[in-house]
């Protein structure tokens, strides 16, 4: 053992990018859990309650929380992720005042996915993120208006993350 040579301290890079894969296969995980639930005939409403748990779904916690994940695990700025979520917000007034008649608001949600498809074309938003919104954008997980009412208050929980997020990193963080 040498005298006075101090051993190797683990690259932050490497722990960094390490956390940025972990939430990436999150947001995979995700999406395969939305897909299959799409299937299964199951909206979103009810995989909130069932796949992924309430709780865990809404958590701050970085390691189970999905709101969580998404919001840090998407790279996508705030105000863009703002701009999407005031097309889900636009989504849930018009899903609830058309008394539950699906066929009044769901052609909004190729909209939404269009959203999601500029920010990452534009680079504002990783494709992990882009496929995990692609899979909740669908008529088949939005069905009604408790299933809208959900998503939206999911996005509520993504941007409330991600802004936190964006606020630490600027110092904020006490």
């Amino acid at each position: 053992m040498t005298l006075g040579r101090r051993s190797p301290q683990p690259d932050r890079r490497q722990g960094r990018d390490n956390q940025q894969a972990a939430k990436q296969n999150k947001l995979k995980e995700l999406k395969e859990i939305l897909t299959s639930a799409a299937k299964e005939g199951k909206g979103f409403a009810t995989v909130v309650e069932e796949k992924l748990g309430k709780e865990a779904a809404y958590s701050p916690d970085p390691k189970e929380g999905w709101a969580y994940q998404v919001a840090t695990g998407s790279n996508m700025r705030t105000t863009q992720l703002r701009k999407v979520f005031s097309e889900v917000t636009s989504l849930e007034r018009l899903a609830r005042r058309s008394g539950g008649e699906a066929r009044k608001w769901v052609d909004q949600l190729p909209m939404l996915k269009v959203s999601v498809a500029y920010a990452t074309a534009r680079g504002l938003m990783n494709k992990d993120a882009y496929e995990c919104f692609k899979a909740l954008f669908t008529r088949e997980l939005l069905r009604d208006v408790r299933d809208v009412e959900e998503m939206a208050d999911f996005f509520r929980a993504v941007v409330a993350y991600r802004k936190l997020e964006e606020t630490q990193k600027q110092g904020g963080e006490e």
